[in-house]
């Protein structure tokens, strides 16, 4: 948020502090379209596809406290669960003038004024306050392809062959 406000750029990188990168990552390279371009989280955890789902009442007071709802689904990279729209807050690229860091900041405060809290504990709030940002701020957000982002700490190279080998991966986090 403070980048966006005091850096003259097109566009914003966040890195994750846990995140290792193995070769440039010129698909963060924003299109003229592109307002954002991450992924989507590795897990279900606290996200929902849906009212009456265990942590549907953090998310319904979540969406009206920012002023939006979720209209769009979206698939975790890893247990392929269908949610609405949930994104893994370790590498995201965004246009500077779309607000977009600004909006998650404002949004993760929000859940912090309000203790909005899942059923589970504090957990994810990152990416649930990312997630109500982008729903809210963002027409079409862009996904980058798997080689973007892979969890290290799980065997996602054994699963499914997300991808051949160690050598095509561009980022992994922690």
């Amino acid at each position: 948020a403070h980048a966006e406000r005091h850096v003259e750029a097109d566009a914003l990188l966040f890195l994750d502090s846990d995140k290792v990168l193995l070769d440039e990552p010129s698909g963060c390279l924003l299109g003229p379209d592109d307002e954002i371009a991450l992924r989507p989280a590795f897990h279900r955890n606290i996200a929902v596809d849906g009212p009456g789902e265990a942590e549907s009442d953090f998310w319904k007071a979540l969406y009206r406290s920012v002023g939006t709802r979720p209209v769009r689904r979206i698939v975790t990279t890893f247990d392929y669960s269908r949610v609405c729209k949930y994104y893994n807050s370790g590498l995201i690229a965004a246009r500077r003038d779309r607000g977009l860091f600004g909006a998650w900041r404002a949004a993760f405060e929000t859940i912090l004024e309000r203790d909005l809290r899942p059923q589970d504990g504090p957990y994810y709030l990152d990416q649930a306050a990312l997630a109500a940002a982008v729903t809210r701020h963002a027409a079409q957000p862009t996904i980058l392809p798997p080689r973007y982002n892979l969890p290290i700490h799980w065997p996602c190279l054994r699963r499914e062959r997300v991808i051949d080998h160690l050598g095509e991966a561009v980022s992994l986090h922690y």
